[in-house]
């Protein structure tokens, strides 16, 4: 496996989640294999990084809320994140 494939595969799904405001099981489970996964090219950052989005995304977001402007900001906030990453990850 390939860390960059892999990790611009979860940069995308969580940019999805995010502007879809949820995710299912079958999501879930992708970015958990991607955890599970043993990259031999990780970048260990770039791992942390995206697990803090994910985790904000998870832990921050109000999901009885979403329409209101805080939420809109946080979730913002998270896709200006992910495309900072993205542009890291293009740069391996």
């Amino acid at each position: 496996m390939i860390f960059k494939e892999d990790s611009l595969y979860i940069v995308d799904l969580l940019k999805l989640c995010i502007e879809k405001k949820g995710f299912n099981e079958s999501i879930r489970t992708e970015i958990n294999k991607f955890y599970e996964t043993n990259y031999e090219d990780e970048d260990p950052q770039i791992s942390e990084e995206i697990a803090s989005v994910y985790m904000a995304f998870l832990g921050k977001t109000d999901f009885k809320n979403l329409d209101s402007d805080a939420s809109k900001k946080h979730l913002k906030l998270l896709l200006s994140e992910l495309e900072h990453i993205e542009e890291k990850i293009n740069a391996l």
